[in-house]
């Protein structure tokens, strides 16, 4: 019975020896053609995506813990990037902002005056 365990294992690892062998031989997962006809600058992109990353953060975040308190994570990064991404469009804009106030101080006095002499113009109407 050990034996048989043993061959089993044996088998498994040398299938898995030839998987890697054949991964390593074809590490893009498209077709030739199409690969071939890409651009050089874009293929050689397109295969450091691919590759595999095998530093201590690559292997950390590949932890089943690690992918599950990322999951959990992300419901509040949502309004943390939103934040942030307020806060990046109000400091671009501050160089902005005195042209835009006048603009706006512009048209809200138009408005005003528009609905100023529509009520003046009716008011004057109806008690003629």
């Amino acid at each position: 019975m050990k034996q048989k365990k043993l061959t089993e294992n044996r088998v498994e690892t040398l299938k898995m020896e030839v998987l890697n062998d054949q991964l390593k031989q074809n590490p893009w997962p498209l077709e030739k053609s199409i690969f071939e006809s890409l651009p050089p600058r874009l293929r050689e992109a397109l295969q450091e995506a691919c590759e595999e990353q095998n530093g201590f953060y690559a292997q950390f975040s590949k932890l089943f813990p690690m992918r599950v308190i990322s999951y959990l994570m992300l419901p509040y990064t949502l309004p943390v990037e939103s934040a942030y991404s307020v806060a990046l469009r109000l400091v671009n804009w501050f160089p902005d902002m005195p042209a835009d106030v006048r603009w706006m101080q512009e048209q809200l006095y138009r408005i005003a005056a528009t609905v100023y002499s529509q009520a003046k113009s009716k008011l004057f109407c109806i008690s003629r």
